[in-house]
């Protein structure tokens, strides 16, 4: 193969970055387009200098006719290129909120991470310049942070985009001079698409009519915002390791001093919290969280405590039953959660009294607005499951034990009406909620 100045750029920035170690194993995502084809033949070219185990994986999702003879293309050049090929037929699902593109790029994703995997190998893609260029662009117009304008980031975990900084024609007129092949999908002329219409519309347009260079700027955008966000996670991350609490009553976080963090940094620090919570928040639900009000997925609600913001998992409430009776004295009964346990003279101070009416005595759940009597008059339970640090994901599952005429008599392990409480000395029954029965 001629030599030709790219490669030797190209090499020069491998040998710079270390962005693709000597001596890694490469799994390389070829499509037979341009990109890839570009990307395959560079990697190849510095075989010979960093000793890399290169192996092209094709994706096959058999959506289009000529989706085979793709394969076909790739499989011949690798063997005649002395490549090691491989590839893979996937079933793309659209649906779920999915186009039909979006499920073959999240398909096409899986299968080449799984087979870099299974390697222990670096995936290595031919997303180049231009690629970047319309992904900023594109996030504008959705609306984004400065992370998602930094876009397509050279290396994240074992993925790895070496062309970042090449042009799609550049790279084209390298493949054109070493008579290098390629295939173009015709898919990428699809107008009903919107990255698409970015490529061959709105670019061209903003090209022509405010900046002939609207690629390189969008590009420069691209790197300032990945330093700015770089350098916000860093700190970010030292300041979590600080002051990102977690709660250990439903699983969420408090972020002590929250309120006294630059709105920048508290947003870098917010996208962590929700990781850190195995979420993905909009630029939206940040806004809100920022003002210590929020509603954020899998339940969760963000509110403001003094100078900290907590973060807490809503609690569903538990269905119970309409009529659930206490159980035979002794005895237990199964219950939304856990079951109820009552015993003869058991341990403790709250005893129930032995009494003629103790057979009419039901077990339901908290509702608001509930009281019981104390020697010092009638309490809300709810201030009893404040005192008692009992978390709010919990209340709702804890059982209230009532008369005929729905009146509050025992909080089991809490609380119990004065009238019903039997004395020292007196026979009585305890009453105890199990969680988690054996």
């Amino acid at each position: 193969m001629a030599r030709h100045p790219l490669i030797d750029r190209f090499l020069a920035d491998m040998e710079h970055t270390m962005l693709l170690p000597p001596g890694a194993a490469l799994t390389v995502g070829v499509s037979g387009g341009g990109d890839s084809m570009a990307l395959l033949a560079l990697l190849r070219e510095g075989v010979p200098r960093f000793r890399w185990d290169v192996t092209a994986v094709h994706v096959n999702h058999g959506l289009r006719l000529d989706a085979s003879a793709d394969e076909e293309f790739v499989r011949r050049w690798c063997e005649g290129a002395s490549v090691r090929f491989d590839a893979v037929r996937v079933a793309v699902a659209p649906g779920q909120g999915r186009s039909l593109e979006m499920a073959a790029r999240d398909a096409r994703r899986h299968a080449l991470v799984e087979k870099a995997r299974a390697r222990d190998a670096l995936l290595v893609l031919g997303h180049q310049a231009d690629d970047q260029a319309e992904t900023v662009l594109f996030r504008i117009l959705r609306g984004t942070g400065v992370g998602g304008l930094a876009a397509m980031r050279p290396r994240v975990g074992r993925i790895v985009r070496p062309l970042l900084s090449y042009r799609r024609e550049n790279l084209r007129d390298m493949l054109t001079a070493l008579a290098i092949p390629w295939r173009d999908d015709a898919s990428n002329e699809d107008r009903e698409i919107v990255r698409n219409r970015i490529r061959h519309e709105l670019l061209p347009h903003l090209a022509e009519t405010y900046n002939p260079r609207i690629t390189e700027a969008l590009i420069r955008l691209s790197r300032a915002a990945r330093a700015l966000d770089d350098w916000a996670a860093a700190e970010a991350w030292s300041w979590c390791e600080e002051h990102l609490l977690p709660l250990a009553d439903d699983g969420g976080l408090r972020l002590s001093t929250f309120m006294e963090l630059p709105e920048g940094l508290g947003r870098q620090v917010l996208r962590m919290a929700a990781l850190r919570l195995q979420m993905r928040v909009t630029e939206e639900q940040l806004d809100r969280a920022i003002t210590g009000e929020a509603v954020w997925p899998g339940h969760h609600r963000v509110t403001r405590e003094g100078e900290d913001l907590v973060i807490r998992r809503r609690s569903r409430p538990v269905s119970w039953p309409d009529d659930a009776a206490v159980p035979l004295w002794p005895g237990k009964v199964a219950l939304p959660v856990g079951c109820l346990v009552t015993a003869k003279d058991g341990p403790g101070p709250l005893r129930l009294k032995v009494s003629a009416h103790v057979d009419e005595l039901r077990v339901r759940g908290w509702r608001p607005g509930d009281r019981i009597r104390k020697p010092a008059g009638h309490r809300k339970l709810q201030d009893v499951f404040v005192d008692a640090k009992v978390p709010r994901a919990l209340r709702s599952a804890w059982p209230v034990l009532v008369d005929r005429a729905d009146s509050v008599v025992m909080v089991p392990g809490l609380a119990i009406d004065a009238r019903w409480c039997a004395q020292r000395g007196e026979p009585g029954w305890s009453v105890c909620w199990e969680r988690d029965p054996a």
